[in-house]
């Protein structure tokens, strides 16, 4: 993976300087159109004035858009919350500046998270206050969980962590520790037959082994407890988030299950992207606390023979995203892995069976088709699914895909023009529709832009890299499909 993702920057910042500065994109759509249907909604700027390198998505609530940067703000490194009402760039507005100092939720001053990365911020059952976390900061300094109510413009850390890590080795065993993506509010059942709303989520360490941990609290924050521990064997460093299914929730691990030979890859930097397993698809049942693998990414190697049957090469390594459900099957995505090494998209049902890999993707840092999706397939008002990659597409950029859950097709709708139009779509896309009821995108990409960063962050996020703001701030995009 730091193979990839450095010659990834190096051709970034090369399609910075070389591509069009325009927030249109000629001929970057697979049917050849030369339509102006993108633009660049907002260029992320220099902290502390805007935040910058959004690593999420965008959340649709109460006619603005939602988002977060995972670096700039008033505390330079430690990112912002920002809102803008769709296809209106000039109502963009930054709502809270992460790292700082803050209000807890039973009153009193703590250390505030810092670090928001992936995933889309979860609207709770008001309808108006959004749930989300970040993988630093907090008194702990392990990252935490938080809220934000987009009314009142309340903000309140719920949630900070302190479980093993590899930056707090002695942490403690019944805690998470680093989450990467948000938790999902998910109405269960307690012992007295009365239905209520928890926040569900996953660290991508902590737990007992420090191999990350799946959690439960109450929406205020209260009764956080530890529903279970993952262990490299049965998947590990989950990434992303889970779905519900009646008293099932549904999610994968980044890591575990699955480890290939070593052999079956011609450098030890290749075998290292998969040295600690594919990862796994699982299913944890609310009610009995049973936890089972429905499947393990097989991925084998470049070098060695198919790992499903037909030849068919397996995914590897879900890197960020969760599951959808759809046509009565789960669909989702992995970063890694298949015949090119850019990853599948795949579906299954419920328990495990009928597991297909519908695509594909291109080999990572060249152009032609879309390389590397690094979160969620997402339903759109048509029925379809669709997803953005970080590579691969017209310009090496990366560009949004869509999938028909009916047949599986898949298809590559847009390319990202690079340059000041953006590099690297991260995450998932909003999926609407406009007064004329034709599709619109909301997203963001990770790089690019007309902005790049001036500022040496402080030193809030353990795994910041020096070369990252000449890759410029990324951008709030809109795409009329």
């Amino acid at each position: 993976m730091r193979r990839i993702k450095e010659l990834a920057g190096t051709v970034a910042a090369l399609l910075i300087i070389i591509a069009p500065v325009t927030s249109a994109a000629p001929a970057a759509f697979a049917d050849g159109s030369s339509e102006p249907r993108f633009t660049v909604e907002h260029a992320f700027g220099n902290a502390p004035g805007d935040g910058w390198q959004p690593w999420g998505s965008p959340t649709l609530l109460n006619g603005r858009l939602w988002g977060r940067t995972t670096y700039g703000g008033s505390h330079n490194q430690g990112a912002v919350i920002w809102s803008m009402v769709p296809g209106k760039p000039k109502t963009y507005r930054v709502e809270h500046s992460f790292g700082g100092r803050t209000k807890a939720v039973g009153g009193g001053m703590v250390a505030d998270v810092a670090n928001p990365h992936h995933d889309w911020l979860r609207i709770g059952p008001d309808g108006r206050t959004l749930y989300g976390a970040a993988l630093w900061g907090s008194d702990g300094g392990q990252g935490g969980v938080f809220s934000f109510d987009t009314e009142s413009r309340t903000y309140r850390v719920l949630h900070g962590f302190s479980g093993i890590g590899k930056t707090n080795p002695a942490g403690e065993a019944d805690e998470g520790t680093n989450p990467h993506s948000n938790p999902v509010p998910i109405e269960v059942v307690d012992s007295r037959g009365l239905k209520a709303t928890v926040l569900i989520g996953m660290t991508a360490a902590g737990g007992a082994e420090g191999s990350g941990s799946l959690y439960r609290m109450d929406l205020d924050g209260s009764h956080f407890r530890l529903l279970h521990s993952f262990v490299p064997a049965a998947g590990a460093v989950p990434h992303g988030f889970v779905i519900q299914r009646g008293s099932r929730i549904y999610g994968m691990t980044r890591l575990g299950g699955i480890t290939p030979a070593a052999s079956a890859f011609a450098s030890a930097a290749d075998f290292s992207n998969y040295a600690e397993g594919n990862g796994v698809v699982f299913r944890y049942d609310l009610n009995s606390g049973a936890y089972r693998i429905l499947h393990s990414f097989s991925y084998a190697g470049p070098l060695a023979t198919p790992s499903l049957p037909g030849g068919v090469v397996d995914g590897a390594v879900p890197d960020h995203g969760g599951l959808v459900f759809s046509n009565n099957r789960l669909w989702g995505l992995t970063t890694q892995g298949g015949t090119n090494g850019g990853g599948v998209a795949f579906s299954m049902k419920l328990d495990g069976s009928d597991y297909r890999i519908n695509h594909t993707f291109g080999a990572p840092i060249l152009a032609g088709d879309l390389s590397q999706p690094h979160g969620t397939l997402m339903p759109g008002p048509n029925g379809m699914l669709y997803a953005l990659t970080s590579f691969g597409g017209a310009t090496a950029s990366g560009g949004v895909l869509r999938v028909n859950p009916r047949n599986g097709n898949y298809r590559l709708v847009y390319s990202f023009p690079a340059g000041a139009g953006g590099v690297d779509g991260i995450d998932n896309p909003v999926v609407t529709t406009d007064a004329r009821g034709r599709i619109v995108l909301y997203g963001m990409t990770k790089l690019g832009g007309a902005v790049q960063s001036s500022l040496l962050p402080a030193p809030i996020a353990a795994d910041w890299k020096l070369p990252q703001p000449a890759q410029a701030n990324g951008v709030i995009w809109r795409l009329v499909l």
